[in-house]
């Protein structure tokens, strides 16, 4: 999967022209990344958009930092959810946020923290 910086300008594929459009959690295996908590309700949220994710590709993406192909998040009700082969979007007034499903698995597996503006547009009770 390619890399791109948090709160970066949305490149990856061609979107028609609208709102302003930015990637997280576009991680790979040379770059840092912020670690620390997410609180549930933001995982619950965007567990929610992966069950339904859009702009799927033809194929599956790794994670860069374990072992685990295909990569699946096992839900509350005991079901697993392949990750890596779409993207979900957080959409504000302002800015849409893009990113590769796989941002669930980093979050739960290896503690990504997403920018601060990430999980307010989700969870506008985080302010942290």
């Amino acid at each position: 999967m390619s890399y791109f910086a948090d709160l970066s300008p949305y490149s990856y594929r061609q979107l028609p022209a609208g709102a302003k459009r930015v990637c997280i959690g576009w991680l790979d295996g040379e770059h840092p990344f912020e670690r620390g908590y997410s609180p549930p309700e933001v995982i619950t949220r965007i567990e929610e958009m992966c069950k339904a994710p859009i702009r799927r590709t033809r194929g599956w993406q790794n994670c860069p930092f374990c072992e685990e192909h295909p990569v699946t998040h096992q839900l509350p009700d005991g079901r697993r959810l392949a990750l890596g082969d779409a993207e979900i979007d957080v959409q504000t007034p302002d800015v849409i946020y893009t990113s590769p499903t796989l941002v669930l698995h980093y979050i739960t597996a290896h503690q990504y923290k997403p920018p601060v503006e990430y999980l307010n547009a989700i969870n506008p009770e985080f302010r942290k």
